[in-house]
Parts: C-alpha cells; structure tokens; sequence
C-alpha cells in the first residue's frame, strides 16, 4: 500500500465501514475523506492523528505504510469503552446544541459554532 488514501481504504474495508460513516465518526468532511482515498489530498498532521487514533493503528504505519498496522492497546478495555460512551453522549449533545444554534440570528450564530467546534477540540484532546 503506497498511500494513505490505500492504507485509509484499508482500514475502511477491515471495520466494514463506509467514507461516510468515518466522516460522522470522526467529524472530517466527506469531501476530505473522499479526496484522501483517491490521493487528492495529502492530510494534515492533525488528520492523521485523528484517522490513526480512532483505527487504533500506528501512526507511523499510517504515514508510511512501514511498521506493523495494530498498534497495542495502552488502556484496560472497561476504560476505553467508558471513555467511547462519553464521548457518545457529548456527541449526542452537540447535536441538540447545532439545532438550537440553528435557530438563532445569523450573525450570532458563528461565534455559537466556534464554541462548538473548539469544545469540540477539547475532548477530543483530552481523550488522546
């Protein structure tokens, strides 16, 4: 495999799993999924971070196609799968707060969404 787009294609077929459903898990476009698997795009650092963490592979595997696909599990399983309800639930609560952001006037709505998006980012940091 001589790209991530074919390493990332990989990982989809192994976990039976769409470009669109990565897209909801992950929260990246599917436009970028899309040109990542048909290498139009070469992803950011944070990118790949986020696609090798939430396979679970060796980021370097990933970057290079070099080194072994699984990467070891640090954490015992009761708090990875504690963790992934969680997030779940947050997730599930940014939902309800997008409907009601849509709801508000235009020009308030962007600083909403930027909220959003950097509370976001802090989960996702603090679950690394």
């Amino acid at each position: 495999m001589k790209t991530i787009g074919n390493r990332l294609r990989y990982l989809l077929n192994k976990h039976n799993m769409r470009a669109v459903d990565l897209s909801r898990q992950i929260r990246l476009p599917l436009s970028t999924i899309s040109n990542i698997l048909n290498d139009r795009y070469e992803p950011g650092v944070y990118k790949i971070q986020q696609l090798a963490r939430f396979f679970n592979v060796d980021l370097n595997w990933l970057i290079t196609g070099e080194t072994t696909v699984e990467k070891p599990r640090t954490e015992p399983t009761y708090i990875i799968e504690d963790r992934d309800r969680i997030i779940s639930s947050f997730e599930e609560l940014g939902q309800a707060i997008a409907s009601e952001i849509k709801k508000l006037p235009t020009e308030l709505q962007s600083h909403y969404w930027n909220l959003l998006i950097h509370f976001y980012q802090i989960l996702i940091k603090i679950n690394q």
